[in-house]
Protein backbone atom coordinates (compact mmCIF):
# COMPACT_ATOMS: atom_id res chain seq x y z
CA UNK A 1 0.00 0.00 0.00
CA UNK A 2 1.59 3.14 -1.08
CA UNK A 3 1.63 6.43 1.48
CA UNK A 4 0.42 9.99 -0.01
CA UNK A 5 3.09 12.26 -0.45
CA UNK A 6 3.50 15.17 1.77
CA UNK A 7 2.40 17.52 -1.04
CA UNK A 8 -0.65 15.50 -2.02
CA UNK A 9 -1.40 15.75 1.66
CA UNK A 10 -1.30 19.09 1.88
CA UNK A 11 -3.09 20.29 -1.10
CA UNK A 12 -6.59 18.00 -0.12
CA UNK A 13 -5.81 19.80 3.45
CA UNK A 14 -6.28 22.85 1.95
CA UNK A 15 -8.91 22.31 -0.87
CA UNK A 16 -11.54 22.45 1.88
CA UNK A 17 -10.18 25.23 3.49
CA UNK A 18 -10.57 27.17 0.06
CA UNK A 19 -13.91 25.69 -1.05
CA UNK A 20 -15.21 26.94 2.99
CA UNK A 21 -13.68 30.66 2.24
CA UNK A 22 -15.36 31.35 -0.64
CA UNK A 23 -19.63 31.54 0.83
CA UNK A 24 -17.30 34.24 3.34
CA UNK A 25 -15.72 36.10 0.50
CA UNK A 26 -18.60 36.29 -0.83
CA UNK A 27 -20.94 37.68 1.56
CA UNK A 28 -18.08 40.40 2.45
CA UNK A 29 -18.13 41.63 -0.60
CA UNK A 30 -22.11 41.48 -0.82
CA UNK A 31 -22.40 43.32 2.44
CA UNK A 32 -19.98 46.11 1.42
CA UNK A 33 -21.74 46.27 -1.75
CA UNK A 34 -25.03 47.12 0.02
CA UNK A 35 -23.46 48.90 2.75
CA UNK A 36 -22.37 51.25 0.62
CA UNK A 37 -25.42 51.37 -1.54
CA UNK A 38 -27.18 52.10 2.13
CA UNK A 39 -24.34 55.21 3.25
CA UNK A 40 -24.25 56.57 -0.31
CA UNK A 41 -28.09 56.71 -0.29
CA UNK A 42 -28.67 58.34 2.92
CA UNK A 43 -25.72 61.24 2.57
CA UNK A 44 -27.07 61.59 -0.98
CA UNK A 45 -30.80 63.00 0.58
CA UNK A 46 -31.41 66.31 1.03
CA UNK A 47 -34.51 68.14 2.57
CA UNK A 48 -36.08 70.85 0.33
CA UNK A 49 -36.22 74.57 1.16
CA UNK A 50 -37.73 77.58 0.56
CA UNK A 51 -35.38 78.95 -1.76
CA UNK A 52 -33.48 81.21 0.47
CA UNK A 53 -31.04 78.92 1.78
CA UNK A 54 -28.95 77.06 -0.64
CA UNK A 55 -29.22 72.92 -0.99
CA UNK A 56 -26.73 70.51 -1.50
CA UNK A 57 -26.85 68.71 -4.58
CA UNK A 58 -28.59 65.43 -4.21
CA UNK A 59 -26.08 62.70 -4.46
CA UNK A 60 -27.20 59.37 -6.52
CA UNK A 61 -26.60 56.31 -4.47
CA UNK A 62 -24.56 53.45 -5.94
CA UNK A 63 -23.01 49.74 -4.82
CA UNK A 64 -19.06 50.19 -5.75
CA UNK A 65 -16.93 52.05 -3.09
CA UNK A 66 -14.30 54.64 -5.03
CA UNK A 67 -15.42 53.30 -8.26
CA UNK A 68 -18.71 54.97 -7.67
CA UNK A 69 -20.97 54.89 -11.17
CA UNK A 70 -17.60 55.13 -13.22
CA UNK A 71 -18.78 51.81 -15.16
CA UNK A 72 -22.85 53.15 -15.63
CA UNK A 73 -20.63 56.30 -16.57
CA UNK A 74 -18.40 54.50 -18.72
CA UNK A 75 -19.69 52.36 -20.55
CA UNK A 76 -23.60 53.73 -20.68
CA UNK A 77 -23.52 57.08 -20.76
CA UNK A 78 -26.70 58.03 -22.53
CA UNK A 79 -29.06 55.15 -21.33
CA UNK A 80 -27.59 55.96 -17.79
CA UNK A 81 -27.64 60.11 -17.58
CA UNK A 82 -30.92 59.83 -19.71
CA UNK A 83 -32.00 57.79 -16.92
CA UNK A 84 -30.86 59.77 -13.91
CA UNK A 85 -32.46 62.85 -15.93
CA UNK A 86 -35.93 61.16 -15.66
CA UNK A 87 -36.08 60.07 -12.25
CA UNK A 88 -34.72 63.75 -11.18
CA UNK A 89 -36.93 66.33 -10.60
CA UNK A 90 -34.43 69.40 -10.67
CA UNK A 91 -31.94 70.07 -13.14
CA UNK A 92 -28.89 68.78 -11.13
CA UNK A 93 -27.46 65.84 -9.63
CA UNK A 94 -24.32 64.70 -8.15
CA UNK A 95 -22.13 61.38 -9.31
CA UNK A 96 -19.19 59.58 -7.73
CA UNK A 97 -16.62 59.29 -10.17
CA UNK A 98 -13.81 57.01 -9.11
CA UNK A 99 -13.89 58.82 -5.34
CA UNK A 100 -14.48 62.35 -7.30
CA UNK A 101 -17.98 64.33 -7.28
CA UNK A 102 -19.10 64.72 -10.74
CA UNK A 103 -21.88 67.49 -10.25
CA UNK A 104 -24.59 67.17 -13.77
CA UNK A 105 -26.70 70.24 -14.78
CA UNK A 106 -29.23 69.83 -17.56
CA UNK A 107 -31.79 72.68 -16.85
CA UNK A 108 -31.13 76.02 -19.06
CA UNK A 109 -31.26 78.45 -15.67
CA UNK A 110 -28.19 76.34 -14.36
CA UNK A 111 -26.31 75.90 -17.23
CA UNK A 112 -26.93 79.27 -17.69
CA UNK A 113 -25.25 80.30 -13.86
CA UNK A 114 -22.06 77.50 -14.38
CA UNK A 115 -21.02 78.92 -17.72
CA UNK A 116 -21.70 82.36 -16.45
CA UNK A 117 -18.64 82.01 -13.55
CA UNK A 118 -15.60 83.75 -14.29
CA UNK A 119 -11.91 81.70 -13.91
CA UNK A 120 -11.39 82.58 -10.81
CA UNK A 121 -14.47 80.59 -9.89
CA UNK A 122 -14.67 77.63 -11.99
CA UNK A 123 -11.67 76.12 -13.86
CA UNK A 124 -12.28 75.48 -17.39
CA UNK A 125 -9.04 74.40 -17.95
CA UNK A 126 -8.62 71.53 -15.73
CA UNK A 127 -10.35 69.56 -17.99
CA UNK A 128 -8.69 71.02 -21.12
CA UNK A 129 -5.77 69.87 -20.00
CA UNK A 130 -6.68 66.10 -19.06
CA UNK A 131 -7.86 65.55 -22.69
CA UNK A 132 -4.49 67.20 -24.22
CA UNK A 133 -2.20 65.77 -21.83
CA UNK A 134 -3.87 61.75 -22.11
CA UNK A 135 -5.46 62.18 -26.03
CA UNK A 136 -2.42 64.05 -27.40
CA UNK A 137 0.52 63.33 -25.15
CA UNK A 138 1.44 67.00 -24.65
CA UNK A 139 4.45 66.83 -21.60
CA UNK A 140 2.85 67.39 -18.23
CA UNK A 141 6.40 69.70 -17.35
CA UNK A 142 4.90 72.53 -19.86
CA UNK A 143 1.33 72.57 -18.91
CA UNK A 144 1.31 75.89 -17.56
CA UNK A 145 2.87 77.15 -21.10
CA UNK A 146 0.73 74.77 -23.29
CA UNK A 147 -2.77 76.02 -21.44
CA UNK A 148 -1.31 79.81 -21.85
CA UNK A 149 -0.89 78.93 -25.54
CA UNK A 150 -4.00 77.20 -25.95
CA UNK A 151 -5.79 80.46 -24.84
CA UNK A 152 -3.93 82.20 -27.77
CA UNK A 153 -4.42 79.68 -30.30
CA UNK A 154 -7.97 79.89 -29.39
CA UNK A 155 -8.06 83.02 -29.90
CA UNK A 156 -6.28 82.33 -33.72
CA UNK A 157 -8.71 80.42 -34.62
CA UNK A 158 -12.15 82.49 -33.62
CA UNK A 159 -10.08 85.13 -36.05
CA UNK A 160 -9.71 82.59 -38.74
CA UNK A 161 -12.38 80.17 -38.42
CA UNK A 162 -15.12 82.25 -36.53
CA UNK A 163 -14.54 85.67 -37.20
CA UNK A 164 -15.00 88.21 -40.31
CA UNK A 165 -11.06 87.50 -41.15
CA UNK A 166 -11.96 83.64 -41.93
CA UNK A 167 -13.68 84.97 -44.90
CA UNK A 168 -10.42 85.87 -46.71
CA UNK A 169 -8.82 82.95 -45.03
CA UNK A 170 -9.65 78.99 -43.76
CA UNK A 171 -13.17 78.65 -45.07
CA UNK A 172 -12.71 80.24 -48.53
CA UNK A 173 -10.36 77.77 -48.84
CA UNK A 174 -12.01 74.85 -48.00
CA UNK A 175 -15.47 76.29 -50.15
CA UNK A 176 -13.38 76.58 -53.34
CA UNK A 177 -11.98 72.59 -52.84
CA UNK A 178 -15.67 71.74 -52.51
CA UNK A 179 -16.76 73.82 -55.51
CA UNK A 180 -14.16 71.53 -56.91
CA UNK A 181 -14.58 68.35 -55.90
CA UNK A 182 -18.41 67.97 -55.24
CA UNK A 183 -19.16 67.80 -58.93
CA UNK A 184 -16.61 64.98 -59.09
CA UNK A 185 -17.86 63.05 -56.49
CA UNK A 186 -18.14 60.52 -58.26
CA UNK A 187 -16.92 59.65 -61.92
CA UNK A 188 -18.83 56.95 -63.26
CA UNK A 189 -15.82 55.03 -64.17
CA UNK A 190 -15.41 51.29 -63.57
CA UNK A 191 -11.44 51.36 -63.26
CA UNK A 192 -10.30 52.35 -59.91
CA UNK A 193 -7.34 53.55 -62.00
CA UNK A 194 -10.13 56.39 -63.02
CA UNK A 195 -11.55 57.13 -60.14
CA UNK A 196 -11.27 59.73 -57.49
CA UNK A 197 -9.62 58.72 -54.11
CA UNK A 198 -12.78 59.22 -51.88
CA UNK A 199 -14.75 56.26 -54.55
CA UNK A 200 -11.80 54.03 -54.50
CA UNK A 201 -12.22 53.79 -50.42
CA UNK A 202 -15.99 53.37 -50.51
CA UNK A 203 -16.74 50.41 -52.48
CA UNK A 204 -17.95 51.82 -55.49
CA UNK A 205 -20.23 50.02 -58.13
CA UNK A 206 -20.79 51.18 -61.45
CA UNK A 207 -25.08 49.29 -62.02
CA UNK A 208 -26.69 49.94 -65.80
CA UNK A 209 -30.33 50.09 -64.89
CA UNK A 210 -33.11 48.46 -66.65
CA UNK A 211 -33.61 51.75 -68.64
CA UNK A 212 -29.82 51.64 -69.15
CA UNK A 213 -28.94 54.33 -67.24
CA UNK A 214 -26.21 54.25 -65.52
CA UNK A 215 -25.86 54.99 -61.78
CA UNK A 216 -23.15 54.66 -58.82
CA UNK A 217 -24.05 52.45 -55.95
CA UNK A 218 -21.35 53.79 -52.91
CA UNK A 219 -21.06 53.69 -49.57
CA UNK A 220 -22.60 57.16 -47.60
CA UNK A 221 -20.28 56.80 -44.22
CA UNK A 222 -17.78 54.56 -42.74
CA UNK A 223 -19.16 51.45 -41.02
CA UNK A 224 -18.17 52.49 -37.34
CA UNK A 225 -14.92 51.14 -36.17
CA UNK A 226 -15.10 47.31 -35.34
CA UNK A 227 -11.77 47.24 -33.32
CA UNK A 228 -11.68 43.97 -32.96
CA UNK A 229 -11.40 43.76 -37.38
CA UNK A 230 -7.87 44.32 -39.06
CA UNK A 231 -6.92 47.75 -40.23
CA UNK A 232 -7.63 46.49 -44.15
CA UNK A 233 -10.98 45.57 -43.15
CA UNK A 234 -11.77 48.61 -41.44
CA UNK A 235 -9.73 50.90 -44.51
CA UNK A 236 -11.93 49.08 -47.13
CA UNK A 237 -15.55 50.84 -45.16
CA UNK A 238 -14.32 54.74 -45.72
CA UNK A 239 -16.75 56.70 -47.67
CA UNK A 240 -17.57 58.97 -50.16
CA UNK A 241 -18.69 61.51 -47.05
CA UNK A 242 -15.20 60.74 -45.29
CA UNK A 243 -12.44 61.10 -47.84
CA UNK A 244 -14.38 64.01 -49.79
CA UNK A 245 -14.53 66.30 -46.77
CA UNK A 246 -11.17 65.52 -45.90
CA UNK A 247 -9.47 66.54 -49.48
CA UNK A 248 -11.38 70.00 -48.73
CA UNK A 249 -10.52 70.53 -44.93
CA UNK A 250 -6.75 68.93 -44.95
CA UNK A 251 -4.62 71.45 -47.28
CA UNK A 252 -7.30 74.07 -46.38
CA UNK A 253 -5.33 73.69 -42.58
CA UNK A 254 -1.94 72.29 -43.31
CA UNK A 255 -1.68 73.31 -46.97
CA UNK A 256 -0.26 70.84 -49.66
CA UNK A 257 2.97 70.41 -49.18
CA UNK A 258 2.35 68.34 -46.07
CA UNK A 259 -0.13 66.30 -48.21
CA UNK A 260 2.76 66.51 -51.26
CA UNK A 261 6.02 65.92 -49.82
CA UNK A 262 4.73 63.50 -46.69
CA UNK A 263 3.82 60.04 -48.03
CA UNK A 264 0.68 59.56 -45.88
CA UNK A 265 -1.81 57.57 -47.43
CA UNK A 266 -3.32 56.23 -44.36
CA UNK A 267 -3.79 59.76 -43.04
CA UNK A 268 -7.49 59.99 -43.09
CA UNK A 269 -7.84 56.46 -41.92
CA UNK A 270 -5.69 56.92 -38.95
CA UNK A 271 -7.75 60.35 -38.07
CA UNK A 272 -11.06 57.69 -38.08
CA UNK A 273 -9.01 55.36 -35.90
CA UNK A 274 -8.33 57.96 -33.75
CA UNK A 275 -11.55 59.27 -33.48
CA UNK A 276 -13.49 56.40 -32.88
CA UNK A 277 -11.59 55.08 -29.60
CA UNK A 278 -11.08 58.53 -28.37
CA UNK A 279 -12.65 57.92 -24.81
CA UNK A 280 -10.19 55.81 -24.51
CA UNK A 281 -7.39 57.75 -25.23
CA UNK A 282 -9.01 60.40 -23.36
CA UNK A 283 -9.31 58.52 -20.04
CA UNK A 284 -5.45 57.78 -20.00
CA UNK A 285 -5.47 53.68 -20.39
CA UNK A 286 -2.31 52.77 -21.77
CA UNK A 287 -1.90 50.45 -24.64
CA UNK A 288 -1.67 47.16 -22.42
CA UNK A 289 -5.08 47.01 -21.25
CA UNK A 290 -7.03 44.60 -22.88
CA UNK A 291 -9.94 47.08 -24.28
CA UNK A 292 -10.37 46.39 -28.01
CA UNK A 293 -9.89 49.64 -30.04
CA UNK A 294 -7.35 50.73 -27.72
CA UNK A 295 -4.25 49.05 -29.08
CA UNK A 296 -5.06 50.59 -33.02
CA UNK A 297 -6.03 54.36 -31.42
CA UNK A 298 -2.22 54.40 -29.78
CA UNK A 299 -0.34 53.24 -33.47
CA UNK A 300 -2.72 55.76 -35.33
CA UNK A 301 -1.60 58.36 -32.84
CA UNK A 302 1.83 57.62 -33.35
CA UNK A 303 1.90 58.03 -36.55
CA UNK A 304 -0.23 60.92 -37.06
CA UNK A 305 1.88 63.12 -34.72
CA UNK A 306 5.16 61.51 -35.97
CA UNK A 307 4.07 62.88 -39.28
CA UNK A 308 3.38 65.98 -38.56
CA UNK A 309 6.42 66.46 -36.24
CA UNK A 310 8.52 65.63 -39.38
CA UNK A 311 6.63 67.93 -41.03
CA UNK A 312 7.27 71.13 -38.68
CA UNK A 313 10.82 69.82 -38.05
CA UNK A 314 10.92 70.73 -42.67
CA UNK A 315 9.40 74.02 -42.22
CA UNK A 316 12.29 75.12 -39.49
CA UNK A 317 14.51 73.59 -42.06
CA UNK A 318 12.59 75.43 -45.08
CA UNK A 319 13.69 71.85 -46.62
CA UNK A 320 9.85 71.57 -47.50
CA UNK A 321 7.88 74.53 -46.81
CA UNK A 322 8.58 77.85 -45.73
CA UNK A 323 6.54 79.68 -43.61
CA UNK A 324 5.60 81.93 -46.23
CA UNK A 325 4.22 79.07 -48.35
CA UNK A 326 1.78 78.21 -44.88
CA UNK A 327 -2.12 78.55 -45.33
CA UNK A 328 -3.09 81.46 -43.08
CA UNK A 329 -4.03 79.67 -40.32
CA UNK A 330 -1.58 77.25 -39.81
CA UNK A 331 1.23 80.34 -40.45
CA UNK A 332 -0.32 82.09 -37.52
CA UNK A 333 -0.45 79.33 -34.99
CA UNK A 334 3.27 78.09 -36.11
CA UNK A 335 4.57 82.02 -35.39
CA UNK A 336 2.57 81.76 -31.83
CA UNK A 337 4.32 78.51 -31.66
CA UNK A 338 7.50 79.79 -32.35
CA UNK A 339 7.11 82.80 -29.61
CA UNK A 340 6.68 80.12 -27.05
CA UNK A 341 10.03 78.10 -28.20
CA UNK A 342 7.70 74.90 -28.77
CA UNK A 343 9.75 72.10 -29.86
CA UNK A 344 8.07 70.41 -32.80
CA UNK A 345 6.59 67.61 -30.96
CA UNK A 346 4.46 69.86 -29.08
CA UNK A 347 3.43 71.95 -31.82
CA UNK A 348 2.28 68.80 -33.53
CA UNK A 349 0.04 67.47 -30.62
CA UNK A 350 -1.58 71.17 -30.56
CA UNK A 351 -1.96 70.86 -34.85
CA UNK A 352 -3.45 67.27 -34.09
CA UNK A 353 -5.91 68.20 -31.57
CA UNK A 354 -7.46 70.84 -33.70
CA UNK A 355 -7.44 68.31 -36.69
CA UNK A 356 -9.17 65.90 -34.58
CA UNK A 357 -12.14 68.06 -33.14
CA UNK A 358 -12.88 69.49 -37.13
CA UNK A 359 -13.04 65.90 -38.85
CA UNK A 360 -14.81 64.47 -36.18
CA UNK A 361 -17.44 67.21 -35.89
CA UNK A 362 -18.10 68.11 -39.21
CA UNK A 363 -17.81 63.97 -41.24
CA UNK A 364 -20.31 63.12 -39.17
CA UNK A 365 -22.27 65.57 -38.35
CA UNK A 366 -22.68 66.02 -42.21
CA UNK A 367 -23.65 61.96 -42.63
CA UNK A 368 -26.59 62.62 -40.01
CA UNK A 369 -27.80 66.06 -41.80
CA UNK A 370 -27.79 64.75 -45.15
CA UNK A 371 -29.39 61.54 -44.43
CA UNK A 372 -32.33 62.88 -42.52
CA UNK A 373 -33.02 65.20 -45.22
CA UNK A 374 -32.68 62.58 -47.71
CA UNK A 375 -35.04 60.24 -46.27
CA UNK A 376 -37.48 62.86 -45.87
CA UNK A 377 -38.38 63.68 -49.62
CA UNK A 378 -40.27 66.43 -49.29
CA UNK A 379 -37.89 68.53 -46.74
CA UNK A 380 -35.33 67.59 -49.36
CA UNK A 381 -37.22 68.69 -52.35
CA UNK A 382 -37.71 72.35 -50.26
CA UNK A 383 -34.09 72.61 -49.19
CA UNK A 384 -33.64 72.32 -52.91
CA UNK A 385 -35.28 75.09 -53.84
CA UNK A 386 -34.26 77.15 -51.00
CA UNK A 387 -31.17 76.73 -51.70
CA UNK A 388 -30.68 77.64 -55.56
CA UNK A 389 -29.39 80.33 -55.20
CA UNK A 390 -26.65 80.04 -52.28
CA UNK A 391 -25.61 76.31 -54.46
CA UNK A 392 -25.93 77.30 -57.89
CA UNK A 393 -25.31 74.25 -60.10
CA UNK A 394 -25.13 74.52 -64.06
CA UNK A 395 -23.81 72.20 -66.96
CA UNK A 396 -21.00 74.12 -68.83
CA UNK A 397 -22.20 74.13 -72.66
CA UNK A 398 -20.35 70.50 -74.37
CA UNK A 399 -18.04 73.36 -76.91
CA UNK A 400 -15.63 69.74 -78.10
CA UNK A 401 -17.16 66.93 -77.82
CA UNK A 402 -15.86 66.39 -74.58
CA UNK A 403 -18.76 66.84 -71.49
CA UNK A 404 -17.50 69.12 -68.74
CA UNK A 405 -18.39 68.51 -65.08
CA UNK A 406 -20.98 70.65 -63.72
CA UNK A 407 -19.65 73.97 -62.25
CA UNK A 408 -21.19 74.78 -59.01
CA UNK A 409 -21.17 77.88 -56.72
CA UNK A 410 -20.94 78.32 -52.75
CA UNK A 411 -22.79 81.07 -51.16
CA UNK A 412 -22.07 80.33 -47.32
CA UNK A 413 -23.50 83.81 -45.88
CA UNK A 414 -26.56 82.97 -47.91
CA UNK A 415 -27.03 79.52 -46.45
CA UNK A 416 -26.49 81.39 -43.37
CA UNK A 417 -28.82 84.01 -43.59
CA UNK A 418 -31.52 83.30 -45.95
CA UNK A 419 -31.73 79.38 -46.18
CA UNK A 420 -33.80 78.97 -42.64
CA UNK A 421 -35.39 75.23 -43.27
CA UNK A 422 -32.12 74.22 -44.18
CA UNK A 423 -30.55 75.30 -41.21
CA UNK A 424 -33.28 74.61 -38.97
CA UNK A 425 -32.46 71.16 -39.76
CA UNK A 426 -28.98 71.32 -39.12
CA UNK A 427 -29.48 72.78 -35.53
CA UNK A 428 -32.02 69.99 -35.11
CA UNK A 429 -29.22 67.30 -36.04
CA UNK A 430 -27.01 69.06 -33.82
CA UNK A 431 -29.39 68.81 -30.84
CA UNK A 432 -30.11 64.54 -31.56
CA UNK A 433 -26.72 63.89 -32.92
CA UNK A 434 -23.87 66.28 -31.17
CA UNK A 435 -22.77 65.11 -27.93
CA UNK A 436 -20.85 68.23 -26.33
CA UNK A 437 -20.01 68.77 -22.98
CA UNK A 438 -18.69 72.30 -20.86
CA UNK A 439 -16.77 70.89 -18.07
CA UNK A 440 -15.11 72.67 -15.33
CA UNK A 441 -13.10 72.50 -11.44
CA UNK A 442 -14.60 75.05 -8.85
CA UNK A 443 -12.20 76.47 -6.85
CA UNK A 444 -14.13 77.95 -4.14
CA UNK A 445 -17.49 77.43 -3.44
CA UNK A 446 -20.23 79.29 -5.59
CA UNK A 447 -24.31 78.77 -5.64
CA UNK A 448 -26.19 78.52 -8.86
CA UNK A 449 -30.22 79.36 -9.07
CA UNK A 450 -33.20 77.94 -11.11
CA UNK A 451 -35.33 80.05 -12.70
CA UNK A 452 -38.93 79.79 -11.91
CA UNK A 453 -39.33 77.91 -15.33
CA UNK A 454 -37.42 75.40 -14.23
CA UNK A 455 -38.34 75.04 -11.03
CA UNK A 456 -40.88 72.07 -10.14
CA UNK A 457 -43.60 73.97 -8.51
CA UNK A 458 -42.21 77.18 -9.58
CA UNK A 459 -40.12 77.91 -6.43
CA UNK A 460 -36.89 77.86 -7.36
CA UNK A 461 -34.29 76.40 -5.26
CA UNK A 462 -30.24 77.39 -4.68
CA UNK A 463 -27.43 74.90 -5.10
CA UNK A 464 -23.99 75.33 -3.20
CA UNK A 465 -21.38 73.36 -5.98
CA UNK A 466 -18.44 72.60 -3.08
CA UNK A 467 -15.04 74.02 -3.99
CA UNK A 468 -12.74 70.89 -5.60
CA UNK A 469 -16.00 69.49 -7.22
CA UNK A 470 -16.40 68.91 -10.85
CA UNK A 471 -19.51 70.26 -12.96
CA UNK A 472 -20.16 69.23 -15.98
CA UNK A 473 -22.90 69.82 -18.62
CA UNK A 474 -23.50 67.85 -20.75
CA UNK A 475 -25.67 69.83 -23.05
CA UNK A 476 -27.39 66.88 -25.12
CA UNK A 477 -29.30 65.90 -21.66
CA UNK A 478 -31.15 68.77 -21.51
CA UNK A 479 -31.53 68.93 -25.91
CA UNK A 480 -33.13 65.12 -25.17
CA UNK A 481 -35.66 66.60 -22.29
CA UNK A 482 -39.75 66.22 -23.10
CA UNK A 483 -39.88 69.35 -20.80
CA UNK A 484 -38.22 71.77 -23.08
CA UNK A 485 -38.72 69.87 -26.51
CA UNK A 486 -42.22 68.00 -27.81
CA UNK A 487 -41.13 64.65 -28.81
CA UNK A 488 -37.40 65.45 -28.38
CA UNK A 489 -36.20 62.00 -29.76
CA UNK A 490 -37.97 62.83 -33.39
CA UNK A 491 -35.96 65.08 -35.48
CA UNK A 492 -38.19 67.58 -36.78
CA UNK A 493 -36.75 69.62 -39.42
CA UNK A 494 -39.12 72.18 -38.87
CA UNK A 495 -38.47 72.59 -34.91
CA UNK A 496 -36.22 75.77 -35.32
CA UNK A 497 -38.17 78.18 -37.62
CA UNK A 498 -40.35 80.43 -36.30
CA UNK A 499 -43.32 81.42 -37.93
CA UNK A 500 -43.59 85.45 -39.58
CA UNK A 501 -46.54 87.55 -37.36
CA UNK A 502 -47.20 89.53 -39.98
CA UNK A 503 -49.14 87.89 -43.29
CA UNK A 504 -46.87 87.68 -46.15
CA UNK A 505 -43.59 87.99 -43.86
CA UNK A 506 -40.88 85.64 -43.74
CA UNK A 507 -40.12 83.13 -41.08
CA UNK A 508 -37.25 83.58 -38.46
CA UNK A 509 -34.83 81.25 -37.36
CA UNK A 510 -34.11 80.72 -33.87
CA UNK A 511 -31.54 77.94 -32.19
CA UNK A 512 -33.77 78.32 -29.07
CA UNK A 513 -31.94 76.72 -26.03
CA UNK A 514 -29.60 74.32 -28.23
CA UNK A 515 -26.16 74.79 -27.70
CA UNK A 516 -23.72 74.27 -30.18
CA UNK A 517 -20.25 73.45 -30.64
CA UNK A 518 -19.55 77.58 -30.11
CA UNK A 519 -20.82 77.43 -26.54
CA UNK A 520 -18.48 76.62 -24.33
CA UNK A 521 -18.14 73.13 -25.23
CA UNK A 522 -15.49 70.90 -26.69
CA UNK A 523 -12.00 71.41 -26.52
CA UNK A 524 -11.69 74.00 -29.48
CA UNK A 525 -15.12 76.31 -30.02
CA UNK A 526 -15.29 75.77 -33.79
CA UNK A 527 -18.93 76.11 -34.31
CA UNK A 528 -19.40 78.93 -36.79
CA UNK A 529 -16.58 76.99 -38.94
CA UNK A 530 -18.42 73.56 -38.31
CA UNK A 531 -21.74 74.86 -39.34
CA UNK A 532 -20.62 77.22 -42.55
CA UNK A 533 -18.72 73.74 -43.61
CA UNK A 534 -21.66 71.23 -43.32
CA UNK A 535 -24.23 73.47 -44.79
CA UNK A 536 -22.23 74.30 -47.73
CA UNK A 537 -21.42 70.71 -48.13
CA UNK A 538 -24.88 69.49 -47.88
CA UNK A 539 -26.28 72.13 -49.79
CA UNK A 540 -24.10 71.43 -52.56
CA UNK A 541 -24.43 67.92 -52.74
CA UNK A 542 -27.84 68.36 -53.23
CA UNK A 543 -27.44 70.78 -55.89
CA UNK A 544 -25.29 68.23 -57.93
CA UNK A 545 -26.95 65.07 -57.44
CA UNK A 546 -29.60 62.89 -57.00
CA UNK A 547 -29.44 60.40 -54.32
CA UNK A 548 -32.06 57.32 -53.40
CA UNK A 549 -31.41 54.44 -51.34
CA UNK A 550 -29.38 51.23 -52.42
CA UNK A 551 -31.67 48.39 -50.94
CA UNK A 552 -35.67 48.16 -51.88
CA UNK A 553 -36.43 48.51 -48.46
CA UNK A 554 -35.94 52.59 -48.42
CA UNK A 555 -34.15 54.74 -46.46
CA UNK A 556 -33.13 53.50 -42.46
CA UNK A 557 -31.37 55.68 -39.95
CA UNK A 558 -28.72 53.48 -38.68
CA UNK A 559 -28.35 52.46 -34.81
CA UNK A 560 -25.72 55.19 -33.22
CA UNK A 561 -22.39 54.16 -31.36
CA UNK A 562 -21.60 56.45 -28.18
CA UNK A 563 -19.21 59.35 -29.88
CA UNK A 564 -16.48 62.00 -27.95
CA UNK A 565 -18.23 64.89 -30.00
CA UNK A 566 -20.90 63.47 -32.09
CA UNK A 567 -22.80 60.07 -32.10
CA UNK A 568 -21.47 57.74 -34.99
CA UNK A 569 -23.48 55.51 -36.87
CA UNK A 570 -23.10 51.41 -36.15
CA UNK A 571 -23.78 50.36 -39.44
CA UNK A 572 -23.48 51.23 -43.41
CA UNK A 573 -25.86 53.24 -45.61
CA UNK A 574 -25.16 52.19 -49.33
CA UNK A 575 -26.70 54.55 -51.88
CA UNK A 576 -27.17 54.92 -55.86
CA UNK A 577 -26.50 58.52 -57.24
CA UNK A 578 -26.96 59.97 -60.46
CA UNK A 579 -26.00 63.15 -61.60
CA UNK A 580 -29.19 65.65 -61.74
CA UNK A 581 -30.46 67.38 -65.06
CA UNK A 582 -29.17 70.89 -64.93
CA UNK A 583 -29.30 73.65 -67.09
Amino acid sequence: MFNASPLSSALNMSRPVILDSVPAFLATVLVIVLLTRFLSGASGSTAASDGSVARKVHRVPYYFPVLGHIFEFFFSTDAFLNGLRTSNTHGIFGLNLLGYTHNIIFSPSLMDGVLAQDAAVLDRAAFTWVILKNAFQLPARLKNEILQVYQELQQLLSEHLEGPQSRNSTVPLVLRNLQEHLPNLVTFNSSLVDQSTWERVSNTQLVIQADAEAVVETSLLYVFFLPHQPAAAYRACRSLIHDILNAAILPSILGPSFLENFSYPDLTADLQTLSSSFHLLASGLPRWVPLPGLVPAHLARRRLLSALTNFYRSIDSDSVASDEQLPPLLRAANKLYTSHNLSPSTRASLTLSLLWTLTAQIHTLAFWLLLRILSTRSIAARILTETATCAHATQPPNEFGIPEPPRLELDVKGLRGRCLLLKSCYVETVRLDARVWSVGKAKRDFVVQESEEDAVGGRPERWTIGKGEWVGVPHWLHHADPAYFVQPMVWRPERHVKPAVEAGGLGEFEWGSVMGFGDGGGLWKTGSFTEDIVLAFVAGVLALWEIEPASWKGWAIPRKHQGFLVLMPKSDIRIRIRRRSLQ
